[in-house]
């Protein structure tokens, strides 16, 4: 629980307000217990934080709801259950409904923000837009308390690539990110540094909401020197500050806190 510790006063000290903890698909590496744990101690430096691990039960949800935990990302990846099958051949991950049905555990738990999305480059990427905005009107439908979030994250290289890819083309991302505006005014829409700062100043006109910024997919990232387990390679490598001077560029002003904890 140091580096845990060590990790979360380096994000800290770089200004953010607002903490998203990863996790792997292995509960038995990160027990329940283990993410809660960690919450504890990153709560003193962020009122909010989010999570974006393994699907989890119900009784799961709250126990790290009740540890401070406010938002939940989960990523079906694709909603097409027989690609699904084939990206996710065994394993915990390989169960599609106990997937899809994670954002709604995560609402009768009392989470307060829910993030779903698929990863563009699986299937064609209108049926996957489609899916996921199908997904999140039924979410907010039967839970108007929640705040939505839609992501679109387009794969990235990564080791063991699985070789069945649809490309995804800068329009075609616009298309699904303005789908997504048009469907749902009210959602926040968030842009990671899969994408490159260039893109991410030429769409945040169009409805972006949320912004990643000095991000690290390494453990330890920010706090360690070593950086040899990245998840993937992020294609954006800008600076908290060099994002926030690309925000003030085009007329936006950077918000690191919105929520308080009370």
């Amino acid at each position: 629980m140091d580096e845990i510790r060590e990790e979360g006063e380096a994000i800290s000290k770089e200004g953010f307000k607002h903490l998203l903890v990863l996790t792997g698909e292995s509960s038995f590496h990160s027990s329940v217990e283990y993410i809660g744990e960690a919450i504890e101690i990153l709560r003193e430096k962020f009122p909010s934080i989010g999570i974006e691990v393994y699907p989890m039960e119900v009784e799961e949800y709250k126990y790290i709801v009740d540890k401070g935990v406010e938002g939940l990302t989960v990523y079906q990846e694709t909603y097409d259950e027989e690609i699904y099958k084939r990206v996710h051949i065994k394993g915990p991950k390989s169960n599609y409904k106990f997937r899809l049905d994670a954002p709604e555990r995560g609402a009768k738990a009392g989470m307060r923000t829910l993030s779903i999305g698929a990863l563009l480059g699986l299937n064609d990427f209108r049926k996957e837009t489609f899916f996921t905005i199908l997904h999140g009107k039924y979410l907010k439908t039967k839970y108007p308390h929640i705040e939505l979030s839609y992501s679109t994250p387009r794969m990235r290289p990564f080791k063991g690539c699985f070789e069945e890819l649809v490309d995804i083309s800068d329009t075609d991302l616009v298309q699904a990110m303005v789908c997504m505006r048009l469907f749902d005014p009210h959602a926040a829409i968030n842009i990671s540094t899969r994408e490159n700062l260039e893109m991410r100043s030429h769409i945040i006109p169009l409805g972006v909401t949320k912004l990643s910024a000095g991000v690290s997919t390494d453990v330890g990232g920010h706090s360690q020197d070593e950086h040899d387990t990245a998840q993937f390679k992020i294609n954006d490598e800008s600076t908290v500050k060099d994002v926030e001077k690309m925000l003030n560029s085009i007329g936006y002003q950077h918000v690191f806190k919105d929520w308080e904890r009370f």
